[in-house]
């Protein structure tokens, strides 16, 4: 009875591990894309001044305020640890109202189609947080918000209808001070050619249009990864016990 059991039940255990290694595989390779087809917005950029000329620019927080967003919302896959990238494969931007901006745009679309990627994030994603970008260099914050005043936080699936992202500088301002050098001059370049007095604003604003997807593909997590290789275990097992008796 005993050596029934080992040579029956043996084979049912290795063929139970075999199931769960294919289960788990199936869970590890689960993505899921999310697309935006015409996302359109207002935004206004702040944070860096441009009322002297630089190297006199601030160091920051640099701010995105985006508004009046239509066709985007807050991705919402089942909860668990993600690696997300965004696609993008067009993307415009209308700086100065009623001039077509073609050498922003030309130089925009020469860098498309392009996958980036956006970090690691849990789902469900929280409407508001902070995260260090790679090297620790510069934090990244987000705000996302279901209604234009910006006082409503966006639930996993709420439509977006305005965002402030923060860039902060962690170096004292050795990342964020050349760049904010470079906007202070694109702004008083544009102010002088298309604005009109007073000048130093001290922001970018104008809109844009985008087309883009997300993905969020899944980190399996330990136990997964247990039973992926316990089942691997078995199938080399079964294996072996097969070519044993063939013997």
């Amino acid at each position: 009875m005993m050596t029934k059991w080992r040579s029956g039940g043996g084979t049912v255990l290795l063929v139970f591990l075999l199931g769960l290694a294919l289960l788990a595989s199936k869970s590890w390779a689960t993505s899921y894309t999310f697309n935006y087809p015409d996302v359109t917005w207002d935004f206004t950029l702040t944070g860096f001044s441009d009322e002297a000329l630089p190297p006199n620019g601030t160091i920051g927080p640099d701010i995105l305020d985006l508004t009046n967003i239509t066709g985007l919302t807050l991705p919402n896959p089942p909860g668990g640890l993600y690696n997300w990238s965004a696609t993008i494969e067009a993307l415009t931007l209308d700086l100065v109202p009623g001039n077509a901006d073609d050498f922003i745009n030309t130089f925009i679309a020469g860098l498309l189609p392009r996958t980036l990627p956006v970090g690691t994030y849990e789902a469900p994603l929280a409407a508001s947080g902070i995260t260090p970008l790679p090297g620790g260099l510069l934090n990244f914050e987000w705000h996302f918000y279901s209604d234009l005043a910006g006082s409503t936080p966006a639930n996993p699936g709420d439509p977006i209808r305005r965002a402030r992202l923060l860039l902060y500088d962690n170096t004292g301002g050795t990342i964020l001070q050349p760049l904010n050098d470079i906007l202070a001059n694109m702004e008083y370049i544009w102010e002088s050619t298309h604005g009109a007095p007073p000048y130093n604003l001290n922001n970018i604003d104008g809109s844009g249009t985008a087309s883009f997807q997300i993905t969020a593909s899944v980190i399996p997590e330990p136990g997964t990864m247990c039973l992926t290789g316990l089942g691997l275990l078995g199938l080399g097992a079964l294996g072996a016990r097969r070519k044993k008796r063939a013997r």
